[in-house]
């Protein structure tokens, strides 16, 4: 058992792996129900919640969110960023731009494919016609900061928590603001970051080099 446990990654690397499998597997899943069936039944239970919860606070917060996370604003953080990061690590800045923008790339294709029509159980809070599977906030949000939580882990380990928590907060209201302004199924946000997680996790493994760095230890 010993020697088992020697030859294989560290449980970290398998559960980075595990993460990415899993985002995929859960992706298909939404997707195959998607085309055949065309969406869930918490779908329309969680849109009329949203609904009736509505209030003059909580949509200015909502349109903020549609703003702040939209891929041409997080694009101009993004590159303000990259100014910052590129005297230290160019590859870092690489990294930033492929995991950021390539994700939004695969959501266009994406919705190419699926075309599926927008939530219209109730009145859009900001009208939009495009296709709605999977969800570009939600996959572009989750794209920021999975991305910036690899770049801070290498070059600023110390705030590599407070990069994990602030962009998981912000992921997750992106993705609530989606709902509540009824321009989303709960399945297009769940999609968005699953399809994400993907493609950020998926290039990762070359920005750190398919884990070459790590050594183990042979007693």
């Amino acid at each position: 058992m010993r020697v088992l446990w020697r030859v294989l990654p560290p449980w970290w690397v398998l559960a980075y792996y595990g993460v990415l499998l899993g985002a995929l597997f859960w992706f298909v899943q939404l997707a195959e129900n998607v085309y055949d069936v065309e969406g869930f039944w918490f779908d329309s239970v969680v849109l009329t919640w949203l609904n009736t919860h509505q209030s003059a606070l909580f949509t200015r917060v909502a349109l903020m969110l549609d703003f702040v996370g939209i891929s041409y604003f997080l694009g101009v953080v993004l590159l303000v960023a990259s100014v910052f990061v590129w005297r230290r690590s160019k590859q870092s800045v690489v990294f930033l731009f492929l995991g950021f923008w390539g994700a939004v790339g695969v959501n266009l294709v994406t919705k190419g494919f699926f075309e599926r029509v927008r939530p219209d159980l109730f009145e859009q809070l900001t009208p939009i016609t495009n296709s709605s599977f999977p969800s570009g906030h939600a996959m572009g949000s989750c794209a920021f900061w999975l991305t910036m939580v690899f770049v801070v882990r290498r070059l600023a380990p110390a705030w590599t928590w407070l990069a994990v928590v602030a962009g998981l907060v912000f992921t997750v209201l992106v993705g609530l603001s989606r709902m509540y302004l009824q321009v989303h199924y709960p399945s297009d946000v769940l999609a968005g970051w699953a399809l994400s997680t993907v493609w950020v996790l998926g290039v990762a493994v070359w920005y750190t080099r398919g884990f070459r760095r790590i050594r183990v230890e042979q007693p």
